[in-house]
C-alpha cells in the first residue's frame, strides 16, 4: 500500500472477534517505509485510537520530529495520556526513505519492548515509557493502517506498508529476523489478521 495523499489508509471492513477477544501480551509487526513526514503518522491500530476522544486496543505511530516509534495500548476510557500506556523509541531510530520492519510486544503497564530491523538485523530498543492509563479495552472500533477515516492531516502517513502481523502472545526477535512473510511460532497466531498489501 501507496499512501500519497490525505485519506491514503487500508480498513478491515469488520473487525473480527478474535481482535475483540485480545489480552495481554500482544505483538504487531509492521514493515514500512517514511516518504516524508508532517506529523504522527499512524502505521497500524487494531482498534478506535483517535487521540483526544478514544484510545483503544494497540496502536503504531511513527513520530516524525524525534525519529521514534510509539507503541501503545489503550484502555478505552478516553484519549488523554491516562487512558493509554505507550513506550517510545530513542530518538533517530527511524529515518525517511528507508524500509523497516517493527515489532512491539506489549505485555503490561510499563512492560513493552520494541525491535527494529533495518535489514541489518533485529535490535531491540532502550524504550521510555509514557501514559498512565489501566487495563486493555480492545473496543469495537475498526482496524486501520496507514490513517484512517477521520484522520487529519498530522496524522497521516506518507510513504508505504508492505505487511502487517498481528499475535495473542509474544513474539520475539528471532521470529521477526527469521520471516520475510510471517512470522511464524508455536503462539497462538490469529488467523485473517494479516493484512498482506503490496507496496
Amino acid at each position: 500500500m501507496v499512501c500519497t495523499a490525505l485519506g491514503d489508509f487500508a480498513r478491515l471492513a469488520t473487525t473480527p472477534a478474535a481482535i475483540q477477544a485480545l489480552t495481554l501480551p500482544i505483538s504487531v509487526a509492521v514493515k514500512f517505509y517514511i516518504a516524508s513526514a508532517s506529523g504522527a503518522a499512524k502505521l497500524y491500530s487494531s482498534g478506535d485510537w483517535r487521540p483526544s476522544n478514544m484510545y483503544q486496543g494497540v496502536a503504531m505511530q511513527y513520530a516524525p520530529a524525534t525519529g521514534t516509534i510509539l507503541f501503545s495500548y489503550g484502555d478505552g476510557d478516553g484519549g488523554d495520556n491516562n487512558d493509554r500506556q505507550s513506550a517510545r523509541t530513542p530518538n533517530s531510530s527511524i529515518s525517511i526513505g528507508q524500509w523497516y520492519t517493527v515489532l512491539g510486544v506489549a505485555r503490561g503497564v510499563d512492560d513493552f519492548t520494541v525491535y527494529i530491523d533495518s535489514g541489518a538485523g533485529c535490535v531491540s530498543q532502550v524504550l521510555g515509557d509514557e501514559g498512565s492509563g489501566g487495563t486493555l479495552d480492545n473496543g469495537t472500533g475498526p482496524s486501520d493502517a496507514g490513517g484512517g477515516a477521520s484522520t487529519s492531516s498530522n496524522e497521516q502517513l506518507y510513504g508505504g506498508i508492505s505487511e502487517i502481523w498481528l499475535f495473542d502472545g509474544e513474539a520475539t526477535c528471532d521470529d521477526l529476523v527469521t520471516s520475510t512473510t510471517s512470522i511464524f511460532n508455536s503462539r497462538r497466531y490469529i488467523p485473517n489478521i494479516q493484512l498482506r498489501i503490496r507496496p
